[in-house]
């Protein structure tokens, strides 16, 4: 698979909101209640805060292809975690297409961000994952990710716990 990352614009808002809705919708079909993954989570939505990260170039959106096919979504930002320096970078999301899970794209696309974060001079980059999304967590672990301990309760129709992850660059 020949694949390249870059960073997204505007012309990317559809694939993009595309990716991030399939896989989510998927990746948390059993967590979050139904109804709340077709509205919130709908292309339509997805694409309309695409634009608006895109047009306020915060958080920063990269996109990752297989040769010219759209297959995955990173996102990386300021930490929303008051109490940690600016040392810290936040990725806030890592989607791609269900039909490239297990295909090592979501490893590529993770290493890609860990060097350029790392290359911006960021020392630590941390992640929220949900405690039931166990591929997520799996993944995270074997990407060098530890749970640090910190937990928040986020409500998406029911209250679910979410985890902090920790990787030092």
């Amino acid at each position: 698979m020949a694949t390249y990352i870059r960073y997204a614009n505007q012309d990317d808002a559809d694939s993009l909101a595309l990716i991030y809705s399939q896989s989510y919708k998927v990746a948390f079909k059993d967590i979050v209640p139904d109804n709340i993954l077709e509205d919130v989570f709908s292309v339509k939505k997805r694409k309309e805060g695409i634009l608006r990260e895109l047009s306020e170039g915060e958080p920063v959106n990269v996109i990752m292809y297989d040769e010219a096919k759209p297959l995955g979504i990173l996102t990386y930002g300021k930490t929303k975690d008051e109490n940690l320096d600016d040392s810290f970078v936040e990725i806030w999301r890592i989607y791609l297409l269900p039909s490239f899970w297990g295909t090592n794209s979501g490893s590529e696309l993770m290493n890609w961000a860990v060097t350029e974060l790392h290359q911006k001079g960021y020392k630590n980059i941390i992640l929220w994952v949900l405690e039931d999304n166990a591929r997520a967590r799996k993944f995270y672990e074997k990407m060098g990710f530890i749970h640090d301990g910190a937990t928040r309760i986020i409500n998406v129709g029911k209250e679910l716990k979410d985890l902090r992850y920790i990787k030092c660059l």
